[in-house]
């Protein structure tokens, strides 16, 4: 890559990043509302589930807390190994962590078992997948471009996709079947980790709590976090149109 490509690629070609991880998480991301529906969803069958007969928010937690250090060692034992058993969803588990722990422990355990599975489900597709998958789809164009990305800007396209609400551990796949480095990858995913981690397991506190303003403030969060993707993209358009003028003048 001579200086000039190398220095058109450090100043952006931001439009070409947006548009090529769009298209690679298209039917996987979640914008506003998709993220609001299947969230709302998450909320709505905690709430019905701690409104069973002889079943409660406040028992349920008071059973949690009687378990001393095994519940949350459980609870981020089992999102560690999550990217192993595929049906286990990180929304879900997300939610639920702040009906059980509250926001901020909440958080903590989905924290601390998210930097474990994003290091188990990225190695699992490098060690297992990543030779079968670049032999049989190493050709196709949009492989390559999201390789060529992944190996030049691992961070920015990492944080990138972390932020268009992909499936947390489908991203960490993806990630192990590209040429990214490790460190950029997991950097990238820590950055996002802990704000996305405290948007739902607040959310899941407040649906138990059932206090207007609190789920209203939760539910706000949500659709923010589910529009940061349309604002990102929207916000590069014009320092992407300057960098390809800038490249056509040259």
């Amino acid at each position: 890559m001579s200086s000039t490509e190398r220095s058109a690629w450090a100043c952006g070609d931001s439009r070409g990043e947006a548009r090529d991880s769009a298209q690679w998480g298209r039917g996987a991301g979640a914008g506003p509302l998709k993220l609001l529906a299947s969230t709302a969803a998450v909320g709505a069958a905690l709430a019905v589930a701690l409104n069973l007969p002889g079943l409660d928010a406040a028992s349920v937690r008071a059973f949690v807390e009687r378990q001393g250090a095994v519940a949350p060692l459980v609870f981020i034992g089992l999102c560690a190994v999550k990217p192993l058993l595929f049906f286990v969803p990180s929304l879900g588990l997300t939610v639920v962590a702040g009906a059980l722990f509250g926001p901020l422990m909440g958080t903590l355990y989905v924290a601390l078992g998210g930097m474990a599975s994003t290091v188990v489900g990225f190695y699992a597709a490098r060690i297992v997948l990543r030779e079968a998958v670049t032999k049989h789809l190493g050709r196709k164009a949009l492989v390559r471009r999201m390789d060529e990305r992944w190996r030049e800007k691992g961070f920015s396209t990492t944080l990138m996709l972390r932020l268009m609400n992909i499936p947390w551990d489908l991203v960490s796949y993806a990630a192990g079947l590209s040429p990214v480095r490790f460190r950029d990858f997991y950097l990238a995913s820590l950055a996002a980790l802990g704000p996305v981690s405290f948007v739902f397991t607040y959310f899941g506190h407040s649906v138990t709590m059932m206090r207007g303003y609190s789920l209203l403030y939760a539910t706000a969060a949500v659709a923010a976090l589910g529009a940061l993707p349309h604002v990102v993209k929207r916000l590069s358009k014009p320092q992407a149109a300057a960098n390809s003028h800038d490249k056509r003048r040259r």
